[in-house]
């Protein structure tokens, strides 16, 4: 009888642990909806406000407190004000970042090595901006020359984000080019590899064939954003030495949102070409 009762109480233990833990699992699902759903508001508020400007670094800066945090991950742009309590880390975390670039700082958690999981990636959408170099919409009725009250009827999701059209770099004359992920996608070959590390973007097709680790590890990344591959050295895991982060210097073509004429572009591409001629063997990496 003992058995019975025994297996009995194991069973109904086990029903009772499995409800718990399905209406935790249920319960952390709806609160992270609505935390994104929060966060749509904001975020909507304050595209509104930067009609017409420009999404860049300087913009970024301006937003660098507890009340008003922006933050650049992987060169997009996100408001994380109304995050920052609801962080699991605390807000302490974030706030360090505000008004900066937090690439680094969110995919080593504060250089602890992990990154963030794929549910925390996916909360980010909630917050997004756009991508640094693009110019905001401004609303239809300021186009138009009408009150900025008029724009109110028009749900601010239905407005159009402008992306500014780069003229293609390294041509005499021209227009200025914005220094967008745009941009850089356009440069994603061995012949013309452009590469985003931690918010700047470095030219480095003329170092290809001088990287100590062979070029196909670069390659991989031409039009891309390799802050975490640069970072683990292809995944292997070590950081460069401070000698190559030094190197890196040569090749930069400038920071994400900044604009320069093709005229500086292709000064700066004839700059990197010497410093690779002038590399001893091997690179010159000490690591």
């Amino acid at each position: 009888m003992k058995k019975y009762v025994t297996i009995a109480l194991f069973i109904f233990w086990a029903a009772v642990v499995a409800i718990l833990v399905a209406g935790l699992v249920f319960y952390q699902d709806r609160s992270g909806a609505a935390k994104s759903a929060a966060g749509q508001p904001q975020v909507e508020n304050a595209k509104q406000r930067l009609g017409g400007k420009m999404l860049d670094a300087a913009e970024v800066a301006r937003h660098g407190s507890a009340g008003d945090c922006w933050m650049i991950l992987s060169g997009k742009v996100y408001d994380f004000t109304g995050y920052l309590n609801s962080h699991p880390g605390g807000a302490k975390e974030i706030i360090k970042a505000c008004g900066s670039d937090g690439t680094v700082l969110y995919q080593t958690k504060d250089n602890r090595g992990s990154d963030h999981s794929a549910r925390a990636y996916q909360l980010l959408a909630s917050y997004y901006l756009g991508d640094l170099g693009q110019k905001m919409a401004e609303p239809q009725a300021a186009k138009a020359g009408l009150p900025a009250a008029a724009t109110s009827a028009t749900p601010a999701a239905q407005r159009p984000v402008e992306t500014p059209s780069a003229a293609p770099a390294v041509k005499p004359g021209g227009s200025a080019v914005v220094l967008s992920s745009t941009e850089v996608a356009k440069h994603n070959r061995a012949s013309d590899c452009w590469m985003i590390i931690s918010g700047k973007i470095y030219n480095l097709t003329s170092y290809l064939n001088s990287h100590p680790g062979g070029a196909a590890i670069i390659i991989q990344a031409c039009g891309q954003d390799g802050s975490a591959l640069y970072r683990t050295k292809g995944g292997g895991g070590g950081n460069h030495s401070g000698y190559a982060y030094g190197l890196l210097a040569n090749y930069l073509v400038g920071t994400l949102g900044e604009q320069k004429t093709p005229a500086q572009i292709q000064q700066l591409q004839q700059q990197s070409q010497a410093a690779s001629q002038n590399l001893p063997a091997g690179g010159g990496e000490d690591d």
